[in-house]
């Protein structure tokens, strides 16, 4: 069962590598989009019960909360950092230049986004300069950005381990 989880994580680790490249030498500006974000994540979430779901299938039908936790959450973290990886050696060693730019575009959509809603003027500045202060591809925001997308899939993860596990009859 953990081998297959393995084999899901490196497929969609390497699957999600090779989309990051494709965007980023398309137009790296998609690699801000919220959008993308989001059908990545439905994707890793897809993932893991699918990978739930065949590690039950290995079991004869039957896995236990921690069989199905596992199954899920295994291919989900690899899944998820070794595209990280990726992005964290290409913005700091590859291409900072790029890494800049797309600061500078997350920034004024930022902004957009706050002015639309209506933020007071003095909130939208201090966010604005909060932001240009900070280094979003150093080691400790992509390790920290990459801790809380665990968690929360993980949280989903909990979810599909209660729903996929059972137990065998005695």
């Amino acid at each position: 069962m953990k081998s297959s989880s393995l084999n899901y994580g490196l497929i969609a680790g390497a699957a999600l590598t090779l989309l990051y490249v494709i965007l980023y030498l398309v137009d790296a500006t998609l690699l801000n989009s919220f959008t993308l974000g989001l059908i990545i994540l439905l994707g890793l979430i897809i993932l893991g019960f699918v990978s739930t779901a065949k590690a039950k299938a290995i079991n004869g039908g039957y896995l236990t909360f921690k069989e199905a936790f596992t199954a899920y959450f295994i291919p989900v973290a690899i899944g998820l950092l070794i595209p990280t990886l990726f992005l964290y050696v290409l913005f700091n060693f590859v291409d900072p230049e790029t890494a800049e730019f797309l600061k500078q575009e997350g920034i004024a959509q930022a902004e957009d986004l706050m002015r639309n809603f209506g933020a007071p003027e003095s909130e939208i500045e201090k966010a604005l300069e909060d932001a240009q202060n900070q280094n979003q591809n150093s080691l400790g925001s992509t390790l920290t950005r990459y801790a809380f997308i665990l968690i929360f899939l993980s949280v989903i993860g909990l979810i599909a381990a209660l729903t996929m596990k059972k137990k065998k009859e005695d």
